[in-house]
């Protein structure tokens, strides 16, 4: 799959007032997106409503540092940026999503967020204040929901403890939207 970055609907959504993003539906955002980023986000990205819902209770104060893990294109991150006084960081092992997100970030103008181009186990967790997953193991689950073919699959990822999940690892605040 070769994803871009979709045109925007019209020419005045460069540098928009991300006020829009305080009631906009999926479809209008996802709109956004190329359409094979569309065609999936109802098995892979949060709902709009989720995540503004989310991102206000994981954002307790002004500047609260926020991650979200595996965060595709960067939706959860830029509606809850638009949304909140928080710091939004996604982190993503795609490059053509991080790469989709970073320009949609870029042409949005929307501050206090970045996407960045990585794996999990690199993340320094105290680095952040809280921690934002939507269904990041779908395409684990069920092979028919993979992205693309650029990441490879295994159970163990199910299996396996990460390490966010171990007793020793204390997070402050959660948010898990499946």
């Amino acid at each position: 799959m070769t994803l871009s970055f979709a045109d925007p609907p019209d020419s005045s959504s460069a540098g928009w007032d991300a006020g829009f993003l305080h009631s906009i539906e999926d479809d209008s955002f996802d709109s956004l997106y190329p359409r094979e980023v569309r065609e999936i986000s109802p098995w892979h990205w949060t709902p709009a409503e989720v995540a503004r819902k989310a991102a206000a209770l994981l954002v307790n104060k002004p500047g609260t540092r926020v991650l979200d893990v595996g965060c595709g294109p960067g939706k959860f991150c830029v509606i809850g940026a638009a949304t909140t006084k928080g710091v939004f960081t996604g982190i993503e092992q795609r490059g053509e999503l991080v790469g989709i997100a970073r320009n949609l970030i870029d042409r949005s103008g929307i501050p206090r967020v970045q996407i960045v181009h990585g794996n999990i186990t690199t993340v320094d967790f105290t680095d952040y204040d809280a921690f934002y997953i939507f269904n990041p193991f779908e395409e684990n689950v069920r092979q028919a929901y993979q992205i693309d073919a650029t990441v490879e699959l295994k159970a163990s990822c199910m299996t396996s403890t990460p390490a966010m999940c171990r007793p020793s690892f204390r997070a402050s605040r959660w948010a898990h939207a499946w």
